[in-house]
């Protein structure tokens, strides 16, 4: 898990630029998008070892919530 801990952001060229996730060692994590309106959001996620992670986001400023699966 020590591989994602800390803040990651979308860089200009990417989908969502600006947008971050700051992934923390209990196992949570929070997003913001702060130039739409401060789109905020939290929950938990887990990783494996063969760099995918998932998420269940579980708090959204728009409602969207869900379990969610991804590279890193």
């Amino acid at each position: 898990m020590s591989d994602i801990l800390g803040k990651w952001e979308m860089i200009k060229g990417q989908p969502f630029p600006g947008l971050w996730f700051e992934f923390k060692e209990d196992g949570t994590f929070q997003a913001e998008l702060p130039r739409l309106v401060k789109i905020k959001s939290s929950g938990t996620y887990t990783v494996s070892d063969d760099g995918t992670i998932d998420m269940d986001q579980t708090k959204h400023t728009m409602g969207l919530v869900g379990a969610f699966t991804g590279l890193y």
